[in-house]
């Protein structure tokens, strides 16, 4: 009977190593879900990007205001009857 009980406590023993050490483990899930919660913002951050770019495309589309806008901020557009100005903070 002495036996019996120390092979019972041993499995349960071993079971219990297994649930909190093993493979699929609590500490395992607990990893796995600390990583899905990054992903998960990192994911909500891709998607408001995306809709800005998306806007940015149909405003691209939609006609030459939004070209010309892109043009004049990004690549410095400036027309030939147009005077260019460029001023410069002197911080001293």
């Amino acid at each position: 009977m002495k036996w019996l009980n120390i092979s019972l406590i041993l499995i349960l023993l071993l079971l219990q190593a297994k649930l909190w050490f093993g493979e699929g483990s609590v500490v395992e899930m607990l990893n796995t879900q600390q990583k899905m919660a990054v992903q998960i913002q990192a994911n909500e951050a891709a998607i408001i990007r995306n809709e800005k770019l998306t806007q940015q495309v149909l405003s691209l589309q939609q006609g030459d205001k939004g070209v010309e806008a892109y043009a004049r901020r990004e690549l410095g557009l400036i027309k030939p009857d147009e005077t260019f100005f460029f001023f410069v903070n002197d911080e001293n």
